[in-house]
């Protein structure tokens, strides 16, 4: 888990000055190939494609308005209506941008329907982020954070092809189909204002990428632990985590909990997390969200017994065998030289 105790908490209007953009307080008539960004909640905040005047992309906008603080970067020009902020920055990047995102969405437990960040409270929010050592934000390691994090995405299917030893490919043309609604039982968590998240010894589950998800210790858990948790919405959608614990979880997470004939634990639930993660370019901006439907249609391919079931202990001991030798090799950087 990432280790946030050393963090700095910084104005995000200090790291992003507020600057004047030409913002649309209705839909633009003019199709055209700009993406439009509103607060929408999918599809990277798209929801039209114009033909207005753009301002710069390398920018983050932020939702103020249905559910608030949405964030998306955006690499290229960009329409924006009323309803977000846009932030910008000289060191900002598409690899540290997701990084941003992933923080600043946490500050939607804050707010709710009947309470918005507008009129600058996007500016005034504070948030905590990684430093250097003369105290300023750690651009550079957000940036390479993320850039494990999408290069570990990336390669997740080929890490779980090799074989252990011998580091030859495994041949996964014998692999089998599952179906995850096969084996779980899918739902969503529980919307929670945020004057109603009491502080308590239970871990609290949102779209976050990092710290196995958990954002939160609140005084009640929805789930006695055993199960996986997938980020359904933002940046970061897809994001899979096992929950050992007992824990809650916010309305836009999506909970796998095992039936009784699915003999999941935490190796081989690990196994299924890298394959669902591996998935995640088929929805977010590109397509959908990452809703629970979707979720429990979605098919993953698994190594199978010969009877054609999800070969449960093979995951198992392949997830052992990764995670062992990993903690050998920190334990070897640990040493003395």
């Amino acid at each position: 888990m990432i280790n946030t105790n050393t963090w700095k908490e910084f104005r995000v209007g200090d790291l992003f000055p507020p600057i004047k953009i030409n913002k649309h307080s209705k839909k633009p008539t003019s199709e055209g190939n700009v993406e439009f960004i509103t607060s929408s909640s999918y599809n990277n905040g798209v929801s039209y494609y114009c033909d207005e005047d753009a301002i710069d992309g390398n920018c983050i906008t932020v939702s103020t308005n249905g559910k608030c603080f949405d964030c998306f970067y955006h690499k290229n020009a960009i329409v924006v209506s009323t309803d977000v902020e846009v932030l910008y920055s000289k060191f900002l990047n598409e690899l540290n941008g997701l990084f941003i995102c992933s923080v600043l969405q946490q500050e939607q437990k804050k707010y709710d329907f009947t309470d918005k960040p507008k009129n600058g409270k996007v500016f005034d929010t504070i948030i905590k982020l990684p430093t250097t050592p003369n105290g300023q934000p750690d651009w550079d390691y957000m940036e390479s954070y993320m850039k494990a994090v999408m290069e570990e995405s990336e390669k997740s299917l080929e890490n779980l092809k090799r074989a252990d030893d011998t580091k030859h490919l495994i041949d996964v043309s014998e692999w089998g189909d599952m179906c995850i609604g096969d084996y779980f039982e899918v739902e969503y968590g529980t919307f929670r204002p945020k004057d109603k998240l009491g502080v308590g010894d239970y871990n609290y589950i949102t779209t976050s990428g990092f710290n196995n998800g958990i954002t939160d210790k609140i005084d009640v858990a929805d789930h006695q632990g055993g199960c996986i948790t997938v980020a359904s919405d933002g940046a970061l959608m897809g994001t899979a985590f096992y929950q050992e614990e007992p824990f809650s979880t916010s309305n836009i997470v999506s909970t796998l909990t095992p039936f009784e004939t699915t003999p999941l634990n935490k190796y081989n639930a690990q196994f299924i997390c890298a394959l669902i993660f591996s998935k995640r370019s088929e929805f977010g901006w590109l397509g959908f969200k990452f809703s629970v439907d979707r979720v429990r249609n979605l098919i993953i391919k698994v190594p199978v017994t010969a009877t054609g079931k999800p070969n449960w202990n093979y995951m198992e001991e392949y997830m052992r065998s990764i995670i062992n030798k990993t903690e050998k090799a920190v334990e070897d950087l640990r040493k003395p030289l």
